[in-house]
């Protein structure tokens, strides 16, 4: 029969042993020399789908009582359903993460002119636009190559204008995204072409007319 993870049995541990939690799923201490840790393992998920398996340390048996890893393990169990590794640095803030957030965060980080930084809000907050607010208010980690193929494909029906310039803004806020979240490895745009802005036709004008 299984030890159950009591603070008795964790500190009693060998080194290379564990004893997995019977309250809090995933969450284990593990016997080292010197000291046994706590530890947890869930499965990082992205859009409702597996991405992959995470091992969380949350910190050393006697700095880190039974009660508080149990706390710590559902929280960090949470960030990895949300699509998020714990492990990362910025992981508080990446959970948080919103489309709308990311290209905030991109226009506050360059000198762009006024007109640009409305263009680039527009998308996400015009309803009457109604080209990424949608997305505004979800995770970029959630963003999938099918998502953005049938935003194209919806788009297209509208102008190939209206398109070009929504998966514009869609990608340079996914390519901030990711930098952000280094959990995310690829931008979905990158897989679809985005339609080229035609070049306005014009008559050359005479300069000697115009003076």
């Amino acid at each position: 029969m299984a030890a159950k993870l009591t603070e008795a049995s964790a500190s009693a541990l060998s080194p290379g042993k564990i004893i997995r939690d019977d309250r809090v799923a995933g969450l284990m201490a593990i016997g080292r020399k010197g000291a046994t840790t706590w530890a947890v393992q869930s499965d990082i998920r992205r859009n409702r789908t597996f991405f992959r398996t995470c091992r969380y340390t949350i910190g050393r048996q006697g700095e880190v009582s039974l009660k508080q890893a149990r706390v710590r393990a559902v929280e960090a169990k949470s960030l990895m359903h949300g699509g998020v590794d714990p492990n990362n640095e910025h992981a508080k803030s990446v959970k948080e993460l919103t489309l709308l957030g990311c290209v905030k965060d991109h226009i506050a980080e360059r000198d762009l002119a006024d007109r640009t930084e409305q263009e680039y809000l527009r998308h996400f907050e015009d309803k009457k636009l109604n080209t990424l607010v949608g997305y505004a208010n979800v995770h970029p980690s959630a963003v999938t190559r099918a998502d953005v193929r049938k935003m194209k494909a919806r788009l297209m029906n509208r102008g190939e204008a209206l398109a070009s310039g929504a998966l514009r803004v869609l990608r340079l806020t996914m390519t901030h995204a990711m930098r952000l979240d280094e959990t995310i490895k690829e931008n979905p745009v990158h897989f679809v072409v985005v339609p080229a802005t035609k070049k306005r036709d014009v008559e050359p004008v005479d300069l000697s007319e115009f003076a």
